[in-house]
C-alpha cells in the first residue's frame, strides 16, 4: 500500500510557520521551542518538536544544529528565503 503525501500542512503547522516568520522579522533571530509554544498556545515541547519536523518535511523550516541544540530557521513558502537578515542572502 502506498503512503499518500499531503500537499497542504495542517492548521497548527501553518500557525507555527507564520509565528516563526513574524518572530524572525521582528527580532532578527529564530524563536526557541519554548517561545514557539508560548506564542502558539502549545502545551508541550514535544508538540512543538513534532510540528518542526513536519514543517521540515515540507521544506518550510531548515534545521541548524548548534552543539546539543537545534534552531529552526523558517523560510517563506513563496520565495524559499529566510526572513532573518543575513541568512540565505
Amino acid at each position: 500500500m502506498r503512503k499518500t503525501v499531503r500537499k497542504t500542512i495542517p492548521d497548527r503547522s501553518s500557525q507555527v510557520h507564520k509565528f516563526m516568520l513574524e518572530y524572525q522579522r521582528r527580532h532578527g533571530k529564530t524563536p526557541c521551542l519554548r517561545e514557539i509554544c508560548e506564542g502558539t498556545g502549545m502545551k508541550t515541547l514535544s508538540q512543538a518538536h513534532q510540528v518542526m519536523y513536519r514543517l521540515c518535511r515540507h521544506a518550510l523550516v531548515v534545521p541548524q544544529p548548534h552543539g546539543m541544540h537545534t534552531t529552526w530557521l523558517a523560510v517563506s513558502a513563496k520565495t524559499k528565503q529566510s526572513s532573518t537578515p543575513g541568512v540565505f542572502s
